[in-house]
């Protein structure tokens, strides 16, 4: 099939001087973060941005943070706003103009659900965008859109596809606001999401996480972690893209399962046939690395690595290597809860803490926070209730070689479960504490 081309021009308001916007294109990846092909950046001529891209078929592209599908043989026309955050269509008669409604009428009509919502109030909610979402397919696939907007039938697939991967995102939501989910969740989700075009929804954010938060949270859990059953249970996951994103998606699952260790060497052998069956370019393979290695790291002993890390007390003495053991060894069960001032997240958990100590599933854990705040009295000012000079300390390194690095802490709060010294759990969820 030949390539044709998809071409937009933007004009300027409140535009940064330094800003060139770019066109990301959104690969079908299976690591999220690497979301993203390398940008096209646009070229200016005649105090407007433009560019175009060759494609074989219809793609979802980001302008300016702005999520457009590019059509080949056809230009979309528009301004940058918001200090050049936003693309703004100026097209009266532009499919673009009509997908970008049809996402304003979705959130609308999802903005009422919150985490107090109600399980019943969410399946009506869930029937009305099921609705409207429906009601668009068929007005996609009518003559007179077809005509109107000038577009063919594969345009009409990404379209639909792209509400229903707006509508699995929504089905979703019970689980990843409040833990929630039964058998009518499930069986709604089996019935409403039988077939998927993994071109379409790997494309798009809200079908990425509806893949891999059914799978992880529903369809593991129903197959008590077996990767093979799981991935054999449901005509979703037969696209070779789709199982390869929720296999590495599998993986990085095992860093936060507490049961990891007791099938860890079964864990070990899946990742080598894992890496042995597929190809991976340079950028994937790098990323799998990483994981193995944190992966491979499960049921160490980190008592030595821990201490390590250059860790300061409240008068901003440093701690020795055997007082940093101390905290761990013979200490029993421990959370490490990294953290730091300026987050919104970590203060939220810690405000909520009665105590430094808790039980999860019948055992008491002590809590040890440890702030990556670069200032001593930033850390200060933000003293509670449940810290005191056995449990609280700052630490003044993030580059050195230690617990911290090893275990590749980029965004916090990230806690960490150990028991007697054994790492067991490396991103234990804020919400059980």
């Amino acid at each position: 099939m030949q390539a044709q081309e998809f071409s937009v021009t933007c004009d300027t308001i409140n535009c940064k001087s330094e800003f060139v916007p770019k066109i990301f294109i959104i690969k079908t990846t299976f690591d999220d973060d690497e979301f993203f092909t390398n940008p096209i950046l646009l070229q200016v001529k005649n105090k407007k941005f433009h560019g175009s891209l060759v494609l074989q078929r219809p793609t979802f592209v980001y302008i300016a943070n702005t999520l457009l599908l590019a059509i080949p043989n056809k230009k979309v026309n528009g301004y940058l706003t918001n200090y050049g955050d936003e693309f703004i269509i100026n097209d009266t008669n532009n499919i673009n103009r009509l997908f970008r409604d049809i996402n304003d009428s979705i959130n609308k009509l999802i903005s009422p659900y919150s985490r107090s919502t109600s399980f019943k109030k969410f399946l009506i909610l869930f029937d009305s965008v099921n609705q409207y979402i429906n009601k668009m397919i068929s007005y996609f696939a009518s003559s007179y859109s077809q005509k109107r907007y000038s577009i063919d039938i594969k345009t009409v697939a990404a379209l639909n596809q792209y509400c229903k991967a707006r509508l699995a995102w929504f089905s979703v939501l019970p689980i990843l606001l409040k833990g929630e989910y039964n058998e009518w969740l499930t069986n709604l989700i089996e019935n409403n999401f039988k077939n998927i075009n993994e071109n379409y929804w790997l494309q798009v954010q809200a079908g990425r996480i509806f893949l891999r938060t059914y799978f992880t949270k529903i369809v593991l859990e129903k197959y008590n972690h077996d990767l093979q059953k799981s991935l054999a249970s449901s005509p979703l996951f037969h696209s070779k893209l789709v199982t390869n994103y929720l296999t590495f998606n599998y993986f990085k699952n095992c860093l936060s399962n507490d049961s990891t260790l007791k099938k860890l060497t079964v864990i070990k052998k899946e990742f080598a046939k894992f890496e042995k069956e597929n190809k991976f370019n340079v950028a994937e393979q790098k990323t799998l690395n990483k994981l193995k290695a944190a992966l491979f790291m499960s049921g160490s002993n980190i008592v030595s690595l821990f201490s390590k890390q250059a860790l300061v007390n409240y008068k901003g003495e440093a701690l020795s290597v055997n007082q940093k053991n101390n905290l761990l060894l013979n200490k029993g069960n421990i959370i490490l809860d990294y953290w730091a001032s300026w987050c919104g997240p970590c203060i939220t958990t810690i405000k909520k803490l009665k105590t430094d100590e808790i039980t999860y599933k019948g055992e008491k854990y002590k809590i040890i926070f440890i702030s990556t705040d670069k200032k001593q009295q930033d850390w200060l000012n933000k003293i509670f209730p449940v810290f005191n000079s056995g449990n609280s300390f700052r630490l003044t390194d993030l580059t050195s070689y230690s617990f911290y690095k090893s275990f590749q802490i980029t965004a916090i709060p990230r806690l960490f479960l150990i028991k007697d010294g054994v790492i067991i759990n490396q991103n234990f969820e804020k919400e059980k504490l």
